[in-house]
This record gives C-alpha cells, structure tokens and sequence, in this order.
C-alpha cells in the first residue's frame, strides 16, 4: 500500500470464504457481520492509519486462520485490492523419547503432539548417520487439526547416543531429544530446541 493517510478511508478485510471479518468505515470499527469464529479477534493498528498501513490484526490464532485474505481500501479517488496469504506454523511439545528392550534388543519410541502442519521427524546417531528409514513412523490428527507423530526405531547395539529430530515445514526451528545407552545404563534424555539460521 502507498504511504497516504488511511484514516479517512474505508477499510474491509474479508476471508477465502468472502465473509467480512473487519470492516473500518467512518473511522469506527464496524464487527456487525462478523463471523462468530472471528469475534474479538480483529482489529486495526489505528496509530499506523495516518501512515498508509491497514494490516490486520488477527489474535488467538487458529490453525483454521491459515488462507489467503483480501483487504479492500477505498476512498474518493484511491481503490485499492490486496491479496495476502496466511500461514500458519504450530510447533509441537518437546519430543519424549523412551525405551523398551523387546527380545533382547533395544527399541526407542519418541512421540511428539501439537503440530501444525506436520512435521518432519529424523532419527539420528552419534555418528550423524540417518536412520529414519528403519523407523516405523504414524502420525495422527486430532479434532483441533494438531498433528500427534509417533516413531518405533529398533536397534542392535547396546551403546551409544540416539537423537529424535522434529522439523515443522516452514520453520527455522526444530526440536531434538536425545539418548544415550551404555550397556545396561541409561542416560535419560535431553530435549534442546535449535533454531538454525533462515534459508530466506
């Protein structure tokens, strides 16, 4: 949008489905035929009007706000369209990796909820090496969308350190738990978030 004064201006913000979400007109907030799944959740920055900026301000968000949003400006002489498409990126819990030892094997589990969308999940050893196709991996959707995945790695060797890896697509960001089994010891894990370094 051109940097012009906004405040006079009417301002209409309406979703994929066409419904009215927020509309600005005479410089009041009009909600009157608003969807409830967007009742107070929308606004205006008002201090930002005078400058030209008529971004939406969605609270609370939800995985179902995830879309592509139409803002509407118009005044005496400047109409105006803008299209903007919204993503939504929900990190998971922390991994939870545990340990079972089914016919003197070892088989880790790690499960993780809360994702939105689905993540990536790696299985990695202490020597680096991927690991993740002998992995028997499901991922389950709950009623909110959230995204539960859950990964059985069986092992032969009885030492060394083993990583679960959760990436969510879209993110710079991925969690890790780690564990570490020594013979018949073991090192309860450790759970770090990483945050590496944007690909934009």
């Amino acid at each position: 949008m051109p940097k012009i004064n906004a405040v006079g201006m009417m301002v209409q913000w309406t979703d994929q489905a066409d419904h009215e979400i927020h509309n600005y007109v005479k410089q009041t907030d009009n909600t009157a035929h608003q969807p409830e799944v967007y009742r107070d959740r929308t606004g205006l920055f008002k201090e930002e009007l005078e400058r030209g900026n008529v971004s939406l301000k969605l609270t609370k968000v939800r995985v179902t706000d995830a879309g592509t949003y139409k803002c509407s400006v118009t005044s005496m002489t400047w109409p105006s369209d803008a299209f903007i498409k919204f993503q939504v990126i929900g990190i998971g819990n922390p991994p939870l990796v545990s340990l079972a030892a089914p016919h003197g094997g070892i088989r880790f589990t790690c499960v993780s909820g809360g994702w939105y969308p689905c993540p990536v999940l790696l299985w990695l050893d202490e020597n680096g090496a991927d690991l993740t196709n002998s992995a028997q991996t499901t991922q389950e959707n709950d009623t909110n969308n959230l995204f539960t995945v859950i990964s059985h790695l069986d092992i032969s060797s009885h030492s060394g350190y083993h990583a679960c890896i959760l990436r969510p697509s879209g993110a710079n960001t991925q969690l890790e738990s780690k564990i570490q089994v020594s013979g018949k010891c073991i090192t309860i894990p450790s759970i770090k978030k990483v945050i590496e370094p944007s690909a934009y």
